[in-house]
């Protein structure tokens, strides 16, 4: 009707996006009907207005406070269209730095977020951010994001979450980690119980949580490795346990994500259990891949010629150190030995490092990680098991 092409169509549509309270803002300033209808026609005939269809453009893509505040100021003649113009821009980059800065530091509670968005909004890193249109150099706001880091490091020697590894990683800062130290599952979970003359029955059935089709668990390994390889600092290392089964997939993923492989160690356990079937050699190795982002520089403490061998033997845990419930029942199926996860970290890490275990069980590695000096983040979904860990660290 007012012969306007497909395209500014489409440019006016677009407006839907200014929030409504902005959007009243704008309709009060028109002083009468903004189109015209004669004999049933539309014409061009509009109003003069403050506010126009290439204007508004500008602020489309802010925050919807940030709209208000800004069409709010144009209308009461407060600020210029010129004005308008630069401070939307302005507005659009500190939105772009609060979410690189997001990313970069994670989630470290509302104070250290409210911290970092108030030195951003204050206009600091406009300029810097907008010179470099790739962003790639960002000195000055690095300097911000690592003052905050240190600051949340110095007050918080460990964090736990419960929850979903997949959903709660995001919550890590990228390049924040020096040490992942982890047991995910090894989807070997089998609902048989064998029955032992003179001894308590032996069930193969870890839980839901280690249960998976193949496919569906090798899928799993390119999340692990993408998201250790993003939170890991450069010449950051890694350990991660998994069954021969599976060995040649998960170093496949961990290489496509860009880490490097360094060695495979071989776990002999000295007292691996009663073999159930008595036709087959007893299953006492388990595998642990060790990797690091980048090719050299990784921390890597000289233990002494026997000690530094890609092969370990301990018992399995037990005693004390095993954890039970209430039933004097084993609390976890799988719960490794301090000892082995000790000879791990105290090669590849140092007093004050942050160590991350995403898949925590019942806090071995924490444990370890505070006997040791070591900070740390671990990440548990099984309500029972976590809770068994906060107390654990609780009481170290």
């Amino acid at each position: 009707m007012l012969g306007w092409g497909r395209t500014t169509v489409v440019d006016y549509a677009s407006l839907r996006k200014i929030c409504e309270p902005a959007w009243n803002i704008i309709v009060a300033t028109f002083d009468g009907i903004a189109t015209k209808v004669e004999n049933g026609v539309a014409t061009t005939n509009v109003a003069t207005a403050t506010f126009s269809e290439n204007l508004l453009q500008g602020a489309l893509d802010l925050a919807p406070d940030q709209q208000v505040e800004l069409i709010r100021e144009l209308a009461t003649g407060k600020i210029e269209k010129n004005a308008f113009t630069k401070l939307a821009k302005s507005y659009k980059s500190r939105n772009e730095i609060k979410a690189h800065a997001e990313k970069k530091i994670g989630n470290l509670g509302e104070k250290y977020t409210a911290k970092f968005k108030d030195e951003i909004d204050s206009g600091a890193y406009d300029s810097e951010w907008q010179a470099d249109k790739e962003h790639k150099a960002h000195p000055k706001l690095d300097k911000l994001i690592q003052s905050i880091y240190d600051e949340w490091e110095q007050k918080s020697s460990y964090k736990l979450i419960e929850g979903d590894f997949y959903e709660n990683i995001q919550e890590i800062a990228g390049e924040s980690v020096d040490l992942v130290l982890t047991d995910p599952p090894y989807n070997i979970s089998r609902e048989n119980e064998f029955a032992l003359k003179g001894r308590k029955n032996i069930s193969q059935d870890f839980g839901a949580w280690d249960k998976h089709t193949d496919e569906d668990f090798i899928e799993m390994f390119s999340a692990w490795a993408t998201a250790w390889a993003r939170v890991l600092r450069l010449q950051g290392s890694g350990y991660v346990f998994t069954s021969d089964s599976y060995i040649s997939h998960l170093r496949f993923a961990l290489e496509k994500a860009g880490l490097h492989v360094k060695a495979t160690i071989v776990w002999h356990k000295t007292n691996p259990g009663t073999n159930k079937v008595k036709t087959d050699f007893t299953s006492s190795n388990e595998y642990i891949l060790f990797f690091t982002k980048g090719e050299g520089g990784h921390t890597f403490n000289w233990q002494g010629e026997n000690e530094m061998q890609n092969f370990i033997q301990t018992s399995i845990c037990g005693g004390n150190e095993r954890l039970k419930n209430a039933r004097n029942e084993v609390l976890h199926p799988t719960q490794k030995p301090e000892v082995l996860i000790r000879h791990f970290m105290s090669i590849s890490s140092n007093r004050g490092d942050m160590v991350l275990d995403g898949f925590m069980g019942v806090g071995t590695t924490g444990k370890v990680a505070k006997t040791l000096g070591r900070k740390f983040i671990g990440i548990e979904q099984d309500k029972t098991f976590y809770d068994a860990a906060e107390r654990r660290l609780a009481d170290e």
